[in-house]
């Protein structure tokens, strides 16, 4: 289908809003989705990054609820019935739907299903995709692995992150730097050595003006390696840009694992970040 421009200029404000990953930003952008479906009601990839801009607010805390927005996952599901050919809707219905899944009745089931969808896009998207585009679905995967998986599963997301970042122009801002960050904090969670630990820091500080959520990757790692002062000290950073944050947001991250779940809490918890 054609797209009208006016439309298709606010997609494109809001997938730049959403990139600055800030609760103001993220604000904007799903303005920016919602006015485009408003020019074009058949636009489906609006309507699939309207709710996967949705599902990033409510993980970071800018949605008071603490159980998933009732609409992301039927407008990730709009995005799919309107243009199932699309691997870019697939894409955001997986996200929707695993970063969902344990709120569902049968997580089990829901887990599966969210790996399904992010299986399908992947075969779509080697036809339609840049490279880069389908590195950063690879990514997505391994994120999702790292959390709902063990120690394999972690190595296999390392793995597939490391081999993103090499196939990425230098000079290109290194998104996947997050990833592989997050995912040696989870390494070390089996292995137990404060080299992964190292290495996570490793990744995370080569980042430039590190967003909210990966300033606490960068904390969580500071504190697990005894750096309490330096932890701190980013903690109090985070807070002055967060005053509303609590720890109970962390419960809205995917982890299969309670014990891992209450690990990363602790790790934040032991910066002094609040225990709201």
């Amino acid at each position: 289908m054609t797209i009208p421009s006016k439309a298709f200029e606010y997609y494109l404000q809001g997938f730049r809003l959403n990139s600055q990953m800030t609760k103001k930003g993220n604000a904007q952008a799903q303005e920016m989705f919602r006015l485009a479906t408003e020019e074009a009601p058949n636009f489906a990839r609006a309507y699939g990054h309207l709710a996967y801009t949705r599902l990033l607010a409510w993980l970071n805390g800018w949605i008071e609820s603490s159980k998933p927005p009732a609409d992301i996952r039927s407008l990730a599901d709009k995005a799919v019935t309107l243009d199932g050919g699309d691997y870019d809707n697939l894409w955001s219905k997986a996200g929707v739907y695993f970063y969902t899944a344990k709120f569902q009745k049968d997580p089990d089931t829901a887990f599966q299903e969210g790996f399904g969808l992010f299986d399908q896009a992947l075969k779509l998207a080697p036809k339609k995709a840049i490279d880069f585009n389908i590195e950063g679905l690879r990514v997505d995967i391994a994120d999702a692995k790292f959390f709902a998986g063990g120690l394999a599963e972690i190595n296999q997301a390392i793995k597939t992150t490391k081999a993103a970042i090499d196939k990425l122009n230098p000079d290109y801002p290194r998104r996947f730097l997050w990833s592989l960050g997050w995912a040696y904090y989870e390494r070390a969670y089996f292995t137990e050595k404060k080299e992964d630990y190292v290495k996570s820091l490793d990744a995370l500080l080569q980042i430039s003006n590190p967003t909210g959520a990966v300033l606490k990757n960068i904390i969580a790692s500071k504190a697990a390696l005894g750096w309490t002062k330096p932890a701190q000290r980013l903690a109090r950073e985070f807070r002055a840009r967060n005053p509303d944050y609590s720890l109970a947001i962390e419960e809205r991250w995917p982890y299969r694992d309670p014990k891992r779940l209450q690990r990363w809490q602790g790790h934040l918890g032991s910066s002094t970040l609040s225990r709201k």
